[in-house]
């Protein structure tokens, strides 16, 4: 009975081993047979650009009241263009960051104004502005095409006295931000 143990025991270990084995033979063959399947895989995204003069920085100095007739003529102005360089449509949103102004110019007198090529498309004022103001949000713009933008500053001219406003300052730059 001791004897019929003992060749149990030994069967059961002899099975376990050859197990162990077959498996370990299996693992080791699929590590060394397996090959590298890597395909390229392209993700499109929409691209564009912005030409902007001056590095979109837009310096302001000495300005003066003008009537709103006048704006386009003499107000300070800052052409730019968004393209769309990419096969898919976006929206952007401009934006004006100020990096400086002159605290007398946060003010309704001092306007801003974008236009898109020669129709106003926004307006507005620098009355109690921080550092950034939201030109044009959800501007749509087309696969392979542009759009050409001004953005105007000026002091509008009230018939009162605004030497305070005058020979003030305000540096800030244009940014573009697209949503696909």
């Amino acid at each position: 009975m001791v004897e019929a143990k003992i060749d149990t025991d030994k069967k059961i270990f002899f099975v376990l081993i050859l197990l162990l084995l077959v498996f370990g033979i299996q693992r080791a063959y699929a590590y060394f047979s397996a090959k590298s399947n890597t395909s390229t895989q392209t993700i499109n995204t929409a691209s564009f650009e912005v030409e902007v003069a001056n590095n979109g920085i837009l310096r302001a100095t000495n300005i003066v009241p003008i009537n709103t007739v006048e704006m386009k003529e003499k107000a300070t102005a800052l052409p730019f263009t968004v393209k769309n360089t990419g096969d898919t449509d976006f929206t952007a949103t401009i934006n004006f960051n100020i990096e400086s102004i002159s605290e007398e110019l946060k003010t309704s007198d001092f306007k801003w104004a974008l236009y898109e090529d020669d129709n106003e498309i926004a307006v507005g004022s620098f009355l109690n502005v921080s550092s950034a103001i939201k030109l044009k949000d959800n501007i749509s713009i087309s696969a392979n095409t542009y759009k050409d933008y001004t953005f105007y500053v000026w002091i509008e001219e009230t018939g009162i006295k605004q030497d305070e406003l005058q020979n003030k300052s305000l540096k800030g730059k244009i940014t573009v931000n697209a949503n696909q």
